[in-house]
C-alpha cells in the first residue's frame, strides 16, 4: 500500500498497514502512527472526479489489489493505484440501468469480484457481482435479491434484509450457497456495521444508541458493548462510517475521523481534520 516516512530513522519503508478514506475529491492513505502529521500521505493523492450524485450524500468507496473503486449514484469507477497520472487513469467500468441506484460496493480479493447492492426504481434491492479478473471485460451476475446490506470478510459475509437480519458464512459468494450463522437485531445505516478482521465477530453503531459500539460473535446468541464503548457524543454527531482494525476502532464523520484503542481502557483522539 505504498511508503511512508518513519519519523524515528528519517528513511522512507513500505506500509504494511495504512488507514484509506475519501476526502473531498481525493482518495487517501496514511500509516496508523502517522495520522496528525502533515506530509504523511503513504502515496500520491489520487483525484477523482463523478458524474451524477444526487440521490446519495457521499460517494461509495472500496479498494482492491491494484486499484481504488468509486461509485457515485449509477457509476463504478477504478483508480490505478500505481499510476503516476493524478486521477489514477481512472476509468468508468460499470453502469447501472436508467432508474437504478447504486448503494454500496465491496471488494472480494480472493476472487477478484466486485459487489454492490442494485436498487431498481421501485424501491427493491438486490446484491450483484462484477467479475474484474485482469485481462477479462467485467460481467455482471445477480447473486441474491430483497437486500438491503452486505459485507464481505476474509472468513464471513453479512447479508441483511428487513425480513431477515442473518449473518451467514463462511464465505461463500458469488455461489448462492448460505450458511446462515446467526440472527441480530434491526440496525441502521449500513456504513456502521464492521466485520472483525480476527474473522468471528460482526461490531456495529445502533440508531437507538449511537455513542456505543455493539458487537456480536458469530456463535452467540446476545450481543455485547466494548468495555470503553461509551464515546463523546458531541464529537460523534451524525457518524457516517466504522471501520475496525486488529488494535484500532476508526469513527469518521463528514468533519473528521477518529481512533481508539480497542485494549486501552482510556479514550483517546488520534485524529480529527
Amino acid at each position: 500500500m505504498g511508503w511512508y516516512l518513519n519519523p524515528s530513522s528519517g528513511t522512507c519503508e513500505e506500509a504494511i498497514s495504512t488507514l484509506t478514506y475519501v476526502e473531498g475529491n481525493f482518495t487517501r492513505a496514511k500509516h496508523p502512527n502517522n495520522l496528525l502529521k502533515p506530509f504523511s500521505d503513504n502515496m500520491l493523492p489520487r483525484s477523482f472526479y463523478t458524474e451524477t450524485l444526487i440521490r446519495k450524500s457521499s460517494i461509495d468507496y472500496t479498494y482492491g489489489i491494484d486499484s481504488f473503486y468509486i461509485s457515485d449514484d449509477t457509476d463504478i469507477y477504478r483508480l490505478n493505484k500505481s499510476s503516476e497520472a493524478i486521477d489514477g487513469d481512472q476509468k468508468k467500468i460499470f453502469s447501472v440501468r436508467e432508474g437504478s441506484l447504486i448503494r454500496n460496493i465491496d471488494f472480494e480479493v480472493l476472487n477478484e469480484y466486485l459487489y454492490y447492492v442494485d436498487e431498481n426504481s421501485t424501491g427493491e434491492r438486490s446484491i450483484a457481482a462484477l467479475s474484474l479478473v485482469a485481462g477479462e471485460p467485467a460481467r455482471k451476475s445477480k447473486v441474491k435479491s430483497q437486500v438491503d446490506v452486505f459485507l464481505i470478510g476474509a472468513f464471513y459475509s453479512l447479508i441483511y434484509s428487513p425480513n431477515w437480519d442473518e449473518i451467514f458464512g463462511p464465505q461463500s459468494l458469488p455461489n448462492d450457497h448460505f450458511s446462515k450463522k446467526s440472527r441480530l437485531r434491526y440496525f441502521d445505516m449500513h456504513e456502521l456495521v464492521s466485520l472483525d478482521p480476527s474473522g468471528d465477530r460482526l461490531c456495529w453503531i445502533s440508531n437507538t444508541s449511537v455513542t456505543k459500539i455493539e458487537y456480536l460473535h458469530f456463535k452467540a446468541v446476545e450481543s455485547k458493548y466494548f468495555d470503553r464503548g461509551v464515546m463523546d457524543l458531541p464529537i460523534m454527531i451524525n457518524p457516517m462510517s466504522l471501520a475496525i482494525g486488529f488494535d484500532w476502532i476508526f469513527i469518521a464523520n463528514f468533519t473528521g475521523i477518529w481512533r481508539f484503542s480497542r485494549s486501552c481502557s482510556d479514550r483517546g483522539i488520534s485524529r480529527e481534520r
